[in-house]
C-alpha cells in the first residue's frame, strides 16, 4: 500500500540535500522576499529547504531575507518609501495590476531568456509553474489585461499565481434556531437564504454578521445587492441560452467592475457621460453600503474567522481559505458544523501571485527560481497544507492530497488504530506490518477482525530503543473487510464492486465533483478520470426560487464546481476612478451608528484582549483540526 502523499512530500523535502548537480561552493547571495503573514510553510520549513537546494544544485549560499505584510496597501507603502527593496512580492491581483501599470514590475523570463537568466545553471530548475499550474488559472491570468507603458499585456507577463479562492458567505445555521418551530425547516431556510447576497440586507439577519473593514471587499458585496436586478437579468440570459458562458462572464465582469466601466462597453461614451455615471454609482452605492453597515454590528479585519467559531456571529463574509480555517477549527474544537456559500448571482474570484519589483539590485535569477521551487509538485502541497488556502498548482500530489482530505473513499478503505504513546515512531508500526499514516498520526490496518462493529482495546508489544513496551491501542473492528479496495474499486468481504455500486448499495448519498477543469494537463502518473472525486460534504437543496443549489463545506470552498466558474468575476484595479470608491467608503465608515451597534462595540472592546489571545493560540491549529476531523470521519 502506498504511503500518504503528504508524507512522501515531506520525505522528499528532507532528502533535498542528495539532489542536484552541485558546482563549486562559496558564492553568497541574498534573496529578499515580501509576503503575507502565515503564507508559507514553516513546518516543514520551505524557505530553509530552498536555501539548501540552491546550495546543493547551484553551489550558491543564498540567504532568504523574509518579511511579511498585513495588507496590500501596507506593502505598496513600503515599496513607495524605498526604505527597503525586495526581489519578490506576493500581492493580490488588483495590486499586481496597479504595480504593473505604474511600471514598477519586471516581467518573468521565458524560453531562451529564461535559460540566459539562469547563469548558475538550469539543471534541476524545470519550469514547474508552466508544467503544473492549473490551465484554468493560467487562462484567468492571461485574460486580465493591464496597460504597461501604453501597451496592453496579460497579467501573466508580470505575475505567477500562488494561492486563489472566492469571496463568499460562511454561516452557522444552528446559530439562528431559537428552539421554537421546526428545526429542519429553519436550517433549510438559512441555507437557502445564504445562497442570496440580498439576505444580508434583511431585517431577520440584522446584527448576525460583521462587514470587512476593507473598501474593495465590502464594495464587492455591496455591488451584488445594489445591482441585483442586472445580475439576475444576466444570469437569466445565460441560463436560457441567449448568452454563452464566455460572453456571460465578460458582461458579469464588466458589471462587477462598473466603477472601471461606468458606461459599460459603450465605445462612444464621452468623458462627461462617464463622470455623470460615476457620480450616480457613488451615490447609489453609498446608500447600499450604509444600509449594509447598519444591518451589521460593525467592521472586522481578520477577527471574523474566529468570531463565527466561538459563536459571536452567525454569518461571516469570508475568503474561501479563511472559511476552511473556520470550518476546520469549528468541527475540531467547538463541535459545530459551518457551511460556505457562493451565492447564485455571482462572486469575486481572487488571486495572490508572485511578482518582481523593478530595481537595479534585483536578484531576478533567484526570485524566479524561488517561484520555480514553490511550484514544484512536492513543495506546493506543503504550502497548501500549512496555509489552508488553495494552490495554483495541480499535479498528482495536490490531487492525492485533496483525495486524502475529502474523498470518503479514503476513510472507507482502511480501519484505524489509535495509539496513546505520542513518542512512537512510524518505523515501529511498519515493522509490525502496519502502515503509518503521517497525516492522522494513526497506523492503518487493512484486515479487519472480529464479529461485530465497534472498538476493542488491546496492547501491542513494540520494541524501541529503550526496550520492549506494551503500548495500549484501540482497534476499530468493522464487520466488512475492505482489504484490496483502492480509488478505482471497492472490495467488500471479498466481493468486488464499483464505488458507484458501493455508494448505492449502502445508501451513503455520496456525490461526485469533477475537477478535471482544474487538473487536466497537469497530471503525470494519475489520469484525468482520477480527478473525479466523491464527496460527502455537499448537499443538493431547493432554493427560494424553486431551483436546486449546492450547500457545502471545506471541499466546496476550496474547489468550486465547473458550473460555478462562469459566475466568478475578477475585481480589477480601479485606477483613476479609485477616488470615487474611497470617498464613499470614508462616508460609510464615518456614518451614524445605531445605539445597539454602539453597545455591541463597547462589549467588543472589553472582549478584545481575550479574542486576541484566543486567536494567537488557535491560529496555528487548523492542521490539527483537519486531522481530528479526518479521524472522526474514519470512525463514523
Amino acid at each position: 500500500m502506498k504511503k500518504p502523499y503528504l508524507l512522501l512530500c515531506v520525505m522528499g523535502l528532507l532528502a533535498l540535500s542528495s539532489c542536484g548537480n552541485a558546482g563549486p561552493k562559496g558564492e553568497t547571495m541574498q534573496l529578499r522576499v515580501y509576503n503575507w503573514e502565515d503564507y508559507i510553510s514553516e513546518d516543514p520549513d520551505v524557505i530553509s529547504a530552498f536555501e539548501e537546494y540552491v546550495y546543493e544544485t547551484d553551489g550558491v549560499e543564498i540567504d532568504v531575507i523574509y518579511d511579511t505584510f498585513d495588507t496590500n496597501e501596507t506593502m505598496l507603502s513600503q515599496l513607495e518609501t524605498g526604505a527597503t527593496t525586495y526581489d519578490l512580492l506576493c500581492p493580490s491581483d488588483y495590486m499586481i495590476q496597479r504595480l504593473a501599470a505604474r511600471g514598477m514590475l519586471e516581467p518573468f523570463a521565458t524560453g531562451e531568456e529564461r535559460e540566459e537568466l539562469y547563469v548558475h545553471g538550469t539543471e534541476g530548475w524545470e519550469d514547474s509553474y508552466g508544467l503544473y499550474t492549473s490551465p484554468y488559472l493560467k487562462e484567468q491570468f492571461e485574460n486580465i489585461e493591464v496597460q504597461v507603458g501604453g501597451r496592453p499585456c496579460p497579467l501573466s507577463e508580470y505575475a505567477r499565481g500562488y494561492m486563489w479562492g472566492t469571496l463568499g458567505l460562511i454561516y452557522h445555521p444552528d446559530w439562528f434556531y431559537d428552539g421554537t418551530g421546526d428545526y429542519e425547516e429553519k436550517i433549510a431556510e438559512v441555507k437557502a437564504d445564504m445562497y442570496d447576497w440580498n439576505s444580508l440586507w434583511e431585517e431577520k439577519y440584522k446584527g448576525s454578521f460583521q462587514i470587512k473593514d476593507s473598501m474593495r471587499d465590502t464594495y464587492a458585496v455591496g455591488i451584488m445587492h445594489g445591482y441585483d436586478a442586472d445580475f439576475e437579468s444576466l444570469l437569466d440570459s445565460y441560463e436560457d441560452g441567449t448568452l454563452d458562458g464566455e460572453e456571460y462572464n465578460r458582461r458579469l465582469n464588466m458589471l462587477f467592475n462598473n466603477i472601471v466601466y461606468p458606461c459599460g462597453d459603450d465605445p462612444d461614451a464621452t468623458d462627461e457621460e462617464k463622470r455623470a455615471a460615476l457620480e450616480e454609482i457613488e451615490s447609489h452605492m453609498g446608500d447600499v453600503l450604509m444600509e449594509l453597515r447598519n444591518n451589521s454590528y460593525g467592521l472586522e479585519v481578520d477577527s471574523g474567522k474566529q468570531d463565527i467559531v466561538v459563536g459571536r456571529t452567525g454569518i461571516g463574509i469570508a475568503w474561501s481559505g479563511d472559511a476552511v480555517w473556520s470550518m476546520d477549527l469549528g468541527e475540531g474544537e467547538e463541535g459545530i458544523t459551518l457551511y460556505y456559500s457562493v451565492p447564485k448571482t455571482g462572486a469575486n474570484i481572487w488571486f495572490d501571485g508572485w511578482c518582481m519589483p523593478s530595481s537595479d539590485s534585483l536578484n531576478k535569477e533567484y526570485a524566479q527560481k524561488f517561484v520555480d521551487f514553490l511550484s514544484r509538485p512536492d513543495i506546493a502541497p506543503l504550502n497548501m497544507d500549512y496555509i489552508g488556502y488553495t494552490s495554483f498548482s495541480g499535479g498528482d500530489d495536490i490531487l492525492s492530497l485533496i483525495r486524502e482530505w475529502y474523498d470518503p473513499r479514503t476513510y472507507e478503505m482502511y480501519q484505524y488504530l489509535e495509539i496513546d504513546d505520542d513518542n512512537l515512531r512510524p518505523q515501529y508500526w511498519e515493522e509490525e506490518g502496519l502502515v503509518y499514516d503521517d497525516e492522522t498520526g494513526l497506523p492503518l490496518l487493512q484486515d479487519g477482525s472480529g464479529d461485530e462493529e465497534g472498538y476493542i482495546h488491546e496492547t501491542m508489544e513494540v520494541e524501541t530503543d529503550t526496550g520492549v513496551h506494551e503500548i495500549p491501542v484501540r482497534i476499530y473492528v468493522g464487520t466488512e473487510d475492505k482489504t484490496g479496495s483502492d480509488y478505482s474499486t471497492a472490495v467488500v468481504g471479498g466481493v468486488m464492486m464499483t464505488w458507484d455500486e458501493y455508494n448505492e448499495e449502502y445508501e451513503l448519498g455520496w456525490l461526485t465533483r469533477d475537477l478535471r477543469w482544474f487538473f487536466s494537463g497537469t497530471l503525470d502518473a494519475l489520469d484525468d478520470g482520477e480527478a473525479v472525486l466523491y464527496t460527502d460534504e455537499i448537499e443538493i437543496l431547493t432554493g427560494n426560487d424553486g431551483e436546486e443549489f449546492e450547500v457545502g463545506r471545506q471541499f466546496y470552498a476550496q474547489y468550486p464546481s465547473a458550473d460555478m466558474l462562469s459566475r466568478l468575476a475578477v475585481m480589477e484595479d480601479y485606477g483613476e476612478n479609485n477616488s470615487y470608491v474611497l470617498r464613499l467608503w470614508e462616508e460609510v465608515k464615518a456614518g451614524t451608528m445605531e445605539t445597539w451597534v454602539i453597545v455591541l462595540f463597547s462589549v467588543e472592546a472589553a472582549l478584545a484582549l481575550g479574542a486576541l489571545a484566543y486567536y494567537l493560540i488557535s491560529k496555528h491549529r487548523k492542521k490539527a483540526m483537519r486531522l481530528k476531523r479526518k479521524q472522526n470521519r474514519a470512525r463514523a
